[in-house]
């Protein structure tokens, strides 16, 4: 979505999808400064996202749009369970566990 409303991020993609942006020696693309945050520790770094990616969590939670608006994407999965909990504890409310298993009830269907 920020590509649809930031034409100098919507530039950005394009020129690397293309092939024409700058990269380094290593054929490495530098990320502009404004698209990075440096880096403390896995804790501290990544509460820093969280909180800019969705600040205020308190606030906005309720609110379905402000929700499915914004987004952390990785790479690989690697992290991904690691983010999920540290935004689970920002969530305000208490936990709800909700069970499944693999098979129905009526064996028939």
């Amino acid at each position: 979505m920020r590509a649809k409303f930031d034409p100098l991020f919507n530039q950005f993609l394009l020129q690397i999808g293309n092939g024409t942006e700058e990269t380094d020696v290593d054929e490495k693309i530098r990320l502009p400064a404004m698209m990075t945050l440096p880096y403390e520790d896995n804790e501290t770094s990544l509460n820093t996202l969280l909180n800019l990616i969705f600040p205020n969590i308190h606030n906005y939670s309720s609110n379905v749009n402000f929700m499915i608006n914004r987004a952390i994407l990785t790479p690989t999965n690697d992290y991904v369970d690691e983010i999920n909990n540290l935004f689970i504890h920002k969530f305000p409310g208490n936990d709800v566990k909700y069970y499944s298993f693999d098979e129905t009830l009526d064996k028939t269907e």
